[in-house]
C-alpha cells in the first residue's frame, strides 16, 4: 500500500510513523555520494541552510535551497546531489502511515473528511512536491513529531 495516495489510508484511521531520521549540519562533507535509490515509505528533505539538488527519475532536477523541501512519495527513485564545497545543512525524514484503532490525534482518514484541499491533493496523485516553508511550520512541525516518537519509544523501553 504505501504510497500515501491508495485508498486504503482515507477508509480506517492511519497516523504517520518515523522509520528513518537525519539533521545533519554538513551533508557535503558527511554525505557520501548517493546513487538513484528508492524507499517503501514516503520522504521529506528540507533545507536548512545552503543548497541541494534531489535528480528524480526519468528526468527531473529540483533545486533546493534555505525553508526548500521536497516530498517523495514511497517507490520514488531519486537521488540527493552535494556539491562538496558547498553548504548544505539539511533534515530528512522517512515515513509510513500505520494502521491506528483509536489514537489521540486525527488520522489521514478524518483530516481529508475535514480538509478540502488534502482531499483534493491525495485525488491528484504526484511522485513529489516542491515546496517552500514560509516561516519555518515544517520544519518545527516534523521536529514535534521525531521528538514525539522518540519520547514514545523511550517510555516504551523503559
Amino acid at each position: 500500500m504505501n504510497s500515501i495516495y491508495s485508498g486504503e489510508y482515507r477508509k480506517k484511521p492511519h497516523l504517520p510513523a518515523v522509520c528513518a531520521y537525519y539533521d545533519r549540519a554538513d551533508m557535503g562533507a558527511t554525505t557520501p555520494h548517493e546513487i538513484y535509490h528508492l524507499h517503501s515509505v514516503s520522504e521529506f528533505m528540507y533545507v536548512y541552510e545552503g543548497e541541494a539538488e534531489v535528480l528524480i527519475r526519468p528526468a527531473v532536477s529540483v533545486s533546493l535551497r534555505r525553508g526548500k523541501y521536497i516530498w517523495l512519495d514511497a517507490f520514488v527513485a531519486h537521488k540527493l546531489v552535494i556539491k562538496k564545497d558547498r553548504l548544505c545543512s539539511m533534515m530528512n525524514v522517512e515515513f509510513d502511515l500505520l494502521a491506528q484503532g483509536t489514537a489521540p490525534v486525527p488520522g489521514l482518514d478524518s483530516l481529508c473528511r475535514e480538509s478540502g484541499a488534502l482531499r483534493d491533493m491525495l485525488d491528484h496523485p504526484a511522485p513529489y512536491l516542491a515546496l517552500h516553508d514560509e516561516g519555518n511550520a515544517v520544519s518545527r512541525l516534523l521536529k514535534q513529531i521525531i521528538s514525539q516518537q522518540s519520547d514514545n519509544v523511550r517510555a516504551m523501553q523503559a
